[in-house]
């Protein structure tokens, strides 16, 4: 190997190790600072952790409290709610009927608007199967109820008094089964809703109940003891089936007319009807608390 050969590579390793010892240092350096940003991370990370821990629990905290919040304030209106009913003056039988009635009124009137409204931007059908589709102008300007019509009034019935006095009273039952009946769209449908009423047969008043409804539409006193028979008496309802008096004839007495706005006036009589009758016989048990009850906003015209 010639001498400059040699010298060449001594110079080029000679360079090699002076650029190492050059730049090793910014490569240690530049370790060095990853190894601690990733130090740094880390410790980011635990801490990240720690607060969402303490925000989890805060969020626990904060719905706990909101949890308490809603039942204190629960408890100051029925505090409120009860200082307000025991200052007011109590209502006698009388007047608690005329307090239902009127809210039976508002009910009517609005489930009438609502149909009017309705029927004059579409011209909706009747539910009742077996009347002929009146015009839109016809529904607009007559006080029609149907089936479906009759279910939610009875309902809005039986609320009030779960809101009054936490049960619905079984005569109270059985003025709507009886009212209902009357706009009942099918044989079948009036002859299950009287046998539910005849399951009632045994209470106190049923029978006073359920002429008072029969009487209120108009039907003669034969039939009334016909329907009585069936749904209380002694044998009722085998003893009469057994003598030839069935179940459809007995329901037929609730057929509908074929007119609508008469099918409506023979429920709101019935319902009226029944009602009054059924109040005077669960004033002596519930009478208390039925005087002090008042309707609130949503008692009155449900959308």
């Amino acid at each position: 190997m010639s001498w400059n050969v040699l010298t060449s590579i001594l110079c080029l390793g000679l360079g090699g190790l002076i650029g190492w010892l050059v730049l090793n240092p910014k490569l240690l350096r530049a370790r060095g600072e990853a190894a601690a940003l990733n130090a740094a991370l880390e410790i980011a990370k635990t801490e990240i952790a720690t607060l969402q821990s303490d925000l989890d629990r805060a969020g626990q905290q904060i719905a706990t409290l909101q949890g308490k919040l809603a039942a204190a304030l629960k408890k100051l209106h029925e505090v409120d709610e009860a200082k307000r009913l025991a200052a007011l003056e109590p209502l006698n039988c009388e007047e608690f009927r005329t307090l239902l009635f009127g809210i039976i009124d508002a009910e009517v009137n609005r489930i009438l608007e609502s149909k009017r409204a309705k029927a004059s931007l579409s011209g909706d059908q009747p539910a009742n199967p077996k009347v002929a589709a009146p015009s839109s102008g016809e529904v607009t300007s007559r006080r029609v109820l149907d089936y479906d019509d009759a279910l939610v009034l009875t309902a809005n019935i039986r609320e009030i008094f779960v809101k009054a006095i936490r049960v619905v009273p079984e005569q109270v039952e059985v003025a709507c089964l009886v009212a209902e009946a009357f706009l009942a769209p099918t044989a079948a449908e009036r002859k299950r809703l009287i046998k539910e009423a005849a399951k009632y047969g045994g209470v106190a008043g049923i029978g006073l109940i359920v002429a008072a409804a029969c009487a209120a539409v108009g039907l003669g006193h034969g039939m009334i003891g016909l329907i009585l028979a069936f749904l209380i008496g002694p044998h009722a309802p085998l003893g009469l089936l057994l003598a030839g008096v069935s179940l459809g004839a007995v329901a037929a007495y609730f057929a509908l007319t074929g007119n609508p706005e008469v099918d409506t006036e023979r429920f709101l009589k019935a319902i009226r009807g029944g009602l009054g009758k059924a109040i005077k016989e669960i004033w002596v048990q519930h009478g208390e608390k039925l005087s002090r009850w008042r309707p609130k906003v949503d008692d009155v015209g449900r959308p």
